[in-house]
């Protein structure tokens, strides 16, 4: 066989058919070898000229006829025992065609186990690539002044990817603070098409991030002139320590909690920048922030609606949602049990700032960097609100339920607070609001007093005022308010209440001073204490009207006018002062200025319509009470800026069926107080005022009217007063006769008013008062009553002395009963004598006259006889024994003789005595026409003086 073969013989044309046989049969094997030899000596080689020291790979097939390429288990590991870098399966599918064209065509590109461990220590530029180290270029971008020379044009290659398929491979990234382990499950990419840009790359991810679960989806059109992308996103428990690097270069540190979002993106790259619109919602659980503030909170949740981006301004619109919510930048810390802040639309602009929505929040807390603030539930509605630079305005409501402000004086509370209108500030420099406030059921309370407010409304406008001012804003509103109450906090005194306040036309200015056009106060009243010492209130009105009133924020109080309507007036008398008007120090220091008193200037006060003043006096033994009905009282022209003018008044008054009426002139404002009067009364009850009798004069009164005029001045504190009076009806109870009225007047009391009542039964006084005022011890009371005393001594002695013209002898004396009586003149009597004279009868004449001009007197007669009479006694009984002896004695003129005449006898001088008593009432009876029952004789007396000789006594 072998000589077979040697014996052929191959022609030229075989030869080359051989040699092309021989060449075609060694590139046929050396292309089901090499390709596949050479694959993975160019990985190998590849990886090691990385730094690998030791590289294998367990299995790879490249076919270049249907342009197939796997690779099996690459595994490189760099030097010091670092992980190793390893791809478990490599599949390539291609095309050749597209070669020639400068294209590279894969139709399918899958990679399956892919491990990656890429680590950055803190502080370096040299990242480490599954322990190999990767140098960072450190070569400056070229400068506008030395710019690189443009390199020579070159044809660009396309890349034509119609899949990309990556499954079950790690990433493992390392850079300083931050540690991502990505875990891709699934990731594949489609359509990526570099010569036809407007054909967007798809892709989509399924995997987990530092254990999270984490999907991705979207499209990206990476060769277009303007890049575009869009892009959703969801993830569940990821933890936000992933980003604590990047956070801490916007200076937000010590992030935490367990985060969830579902987020959609698209952008867009242009030469201006980039735009980008996005929605989602995100919520972190449990988190938690050290700075710039400390943050702690439950939950908290962000719905984004919409975003966009345009490169220089930011629109969107979200809700941001808190639980358990604390915030706190020393000393300042703010808690929520909720916090909702809803931006229905808000657009960033440089400088400028715009939103629209609203802001809530329940149980809020702030405390510290000043007084402690709580509330229930607050909730702010912008609609919208700007900041242009310093610049903020602000139109919308606010609204604060079950506020406190605490660890301030006065602390603050309120039910609700409510507030509707614009606001406008412009850094600190200036500010201004306008609109409605609301308050219900708001409390300030103080370590001294608590005030109330039911209900309360305010509309206007307020403006900040300059640094320099004395009150930090002015405004101009309209208030109006219900049930206001000041109480003290201490005790159960009550200071005052309302029941509605309306103020029109309201004014502060930045000196302090505020005024209205009118204030309306509705149910006023004042004064009050509760407890078993306690009263009712002092003062209560209907209503009270205030025309142009005005506080200049100095010393200044004025108002046009002042009308008090329906005035109820409690004033109780006691030993230590009015009940209720007196003032205890709280125990503060107040420091007042003595230089500049306040000012009072009101143009007219009115006091009416139905006005009652009800006086009480318990510092009398026995109490006082009067009642003042339909009140009404007018002044004008009161201003203690003038002092010497005149302020006008009228007054009138029903104090029961009597009235009262008085005008005149007052200066209450001089230095001691003055003024004139003139007063008129009629039909005063006087029982009421029994005690001031008793008290001052001893007197009890059981009836009597009190008619009168009263006019008066005063001067520089001198009292010049004169009071007519007429007294009806008159009647007191018994006496007593050491009453300080009869020990001023030196007579009886009810002798005195018998000789005071005239035929009509009434009896007129004319009573001067006078005094000093600025005196200490002036007492307008004491005056009087010593006034009265001297104006009835006055109105007897006249009323005597016109009954009696021709006598002096009127005097006070004391009978058997050791009573006092006011006594006439005596009748005088001859020894033994029983006769009346013709003078006797006169004097008679006399006291009947008086008597019949008061009905109400009554006459006692005291017979009187003295020891010595008894020898005249004897003489007139031998007289009448023996007449004619007698007769013939007084014939020849010789008197008769009593010796050896046995004198008269006690008893005999008392039968005298009564004679003369008995002899003076029958005149007066019988001969005067008195009426025998008004007339009286007391027993005859003997005595043993005879300084005031035989006589009748005539007691009143």
């Amino acid at each position: 066989m072998a000589t077979g073969w040697r014996s052929v013989r191959l022609g030229r044309r075989g030869k080359w058919a051989l040699a092309t046989a021989i060449v075609l049969g060694g590139l046929g094997a050396g292309w089901l070898v090499l390709p596949d030899a050479g694959l993975r000596w160019g990985l190998i080689r590849t990886l090691r000229d990385f730094g690998m020291v030791d590289v294998s790979i367990a299995d790879s097939a490249l076919s270049l006829f249907d342009g197939h390429l796997m690779v099996r288990e690459v595994v490189a590991r760099a030097p010091l025992g670092s992980s190793a870098l390893g791809v478990g399966d490599l599949a390539l599918r291609f095309r050749w065609k597209p070669l020639f064209n400068k294209r590279l065509a894969i139709d399918h590109l899958s990679l399956t186990g892919v491990t990656i461990d890429l680590r950055r220590e803190s502080g370096s530029d040299v990242f480490v690539l599954n322990g190999l180290p990767l140098a960072l270029s450190g070569e400056q971008p070229p400068s506008q002044e030395h710019p690189t020379e443009a390199a020579p044009a070159k044809t660009s290659w396309g890349i034509d990817l119609a899949e990309l398929e990556l499954t079950d491979s790690r990433l493992q990234l390392v850079s300083g603070a931050l540690k991502a382990d990505i875990a891709i499950r699934h990731l594949i990419v489609t359509n990526l098409h570099s010569q036809i840009p407007d054909l967007p790359v798809a892709f989509t991810l399924d995997g987990t991030l530092n254990g999270a679960p984490i999907t991705l989806n979207g499209t990206v059109l990476p060769f277009a002139s303007e890049p575009t992308f869009t892009l959703s996103l969801t993830t569940k428990d990821l933890d936000p320590v992933l980003f604590q690097e990047a956070l801490a270069e916007i200076g937000l540190k010590g992030l935490k909690g367990g985060f969830d979002a579902a987020v959609s993106a698209e952008g867009r790259l242009t030469a201006a920048g980039p735009k980008l619109t996005g929605s989602g919602q995100a919520e972190i659980r449990a988190a938690r922030l050290a700075e710039p503030v400390t943050l702690a909170g439950e939950r908290l949740t962000l719905d984004l609606k919409q975003a966009a981006w345009d490169g220089k301004s930011l629109d969107l619109s979200a809700e941001l949602t808190a639980a358990g919510l604390t915030v706190t930048a020393k000393p300042i810390s703010v808690s929520a049990a909720t916090l909702r802040l809803d931006a229905a639309s808000a657009r960033w602009e440089g400088r400028k700032v715009a939103w629209q929505g609203s802001l809530s929040a329940d149980t809020l807390a702030i405390k510290g960097g000043g007084p402690d603030i709580t509330a229930a539930t607050l909730r702010l509605d912008a609609s919208p609100a700007r900041l242009d630079g310093a610049r903020l305005t602000w139109q919308g409501n606010l609204g604060v339920t079950s506020l406190a402000l605490t660890g301030i004086s006065p602390e603050i509370a309120a039910a609700a607070l409510r507030w509707t209108g614009q606001a406008e500030a412009n850094g600190i420099s200036s500010a201004r609001a306008e609109g409605r406030l609301e308050l219900d059921s708001g409390r300030l309370t103080d370590s001294d007093y608590a005030l109330t407010i039911a209900k309360a409304s305010s509309e206007g406008k307020i403006e900040s005022t300059s640094a320099q001012a004395a009150w930090p804003i002015s405004a101009q509103v309209k208030l109006n308010a219900e049930k206001i109450a000041a109480s003290a906090t201490r005790g159960a005194r009550e200071w005052g209440a309302v029941d509605k306040l309306d103020a029109a036309g309201l004014t502060i200015t930045g000196k302090g001073g505020i005024g209205a056009t009118r204030l309306g106060i509705d149910g006023v009243t004042a004064l009050r204490r509760g407890g078993p010492a306690g009263y009712p209130w002092r003062v209560e009105a209907r209503s009270l009207r205030l025309d142009r009133p005005a506080y200049d924020g100095a010393n200044a109080v004025s108002a046009a006018g002042a009308d008090i309507a329906g005035l109820t007036l409690r004033l109780t008398r006691t030993e230590i002062g009015l009940l209720g008007f007196s003032f205890p120090s709280s125990g503060k220091t107040h420091t007042a200025s003595t230089s500049h008193p306040l000012g009072i200037s009101l143009d007219r006060l009115t006091i009416g319509n139905g006005s009652k003043l009800l006086f009480e006096d318990r510092s009398l033994n026995e109490p006082v009470r009067l009642v003042a009905r339909s009140v009404d009282l007018s002044v004008s022209r009161l201003d203690n800026a003038h002092p010497d003018r005149d302020s006008p008044f009228d007054l009138s008054a029903m104090i029961g069926d009597s009235k009262v009426a008085a005008s005149g002139m007052l200066r209450p404002f001089t230095d001691s107080p003055g003024g004139t009067i003139d007063a008129r009364i009629t039909a005063l009850e006087l029982p009421p005022l029994s005690p001031y009798l008793a008290e001052a004069l001893g007197v009890h009164l059981r009836t009597g009217h009190f008619d009168g005029t009263v006019r008066g001045e005063a001067n520089n504190g001198a009292l010049d007063g004169q009071i007519e009076l007429t007294l009806s009806n008159l009647f007191i109870a018994a006496p007593d006769p050491n009453a300080p009225l009869a020990r001023k007047t030196g007579m009886p009391v009810e002798t005195m008013l018998d000789l005071l009542r005239g035929g009509d039964e009434r009896i007129r006084l004319s009573i001067p008062v006078r005094g000093r005022l600025d005196s200490p011890d002036f007492d307008v009371s004491d005056a009087v009553a010593q006034a009265v005393a001297g104006a009835v001594s006055s109105t007897v002695m006249t009323t005597l002395k016109v009954a009696f013209p021709f006598t002096t002898l009127i005097s006070l004396v004391t009978d058997l009963g050791e009573g006092n009586h006011l006594a006439l003149a005596p009748l005088g009597f001859a020894a033994g004598s029983v006769t009346l004279t013709d003078e006797q009868r006169e004097t008679l004449d006399q006291v009947a006259t008086l008597m019949r001009s008061r009905d109400s007197l009554r006459l006692t007669l005291c017979g009187k006889a003295i020891s010595t009479e008894g020898q005249a006694l004897a003489l007139q009984r031998r007289t009448e024994e023996r007449p004619l002896l007698s007769r013939l004695e007084r014939l020849i003129g010789t008197e008769p003789a009593a010796s050896g005449l046995e004198p008269a006898d006690r008893d005999a001088l008392t039968a005298l005595a009564n004679r003369r008593a008995a002899v003076a009432k029958n005149y007066l009876s019988e001969q005067a026409g008195i009426a025998p029952e008004r007339l009286f004789t007391c027993r005859g007396e003997v005595e043993e003086s005879g300084d005031k000789g035989p006589r009748v006594d005539l007691l009143l």
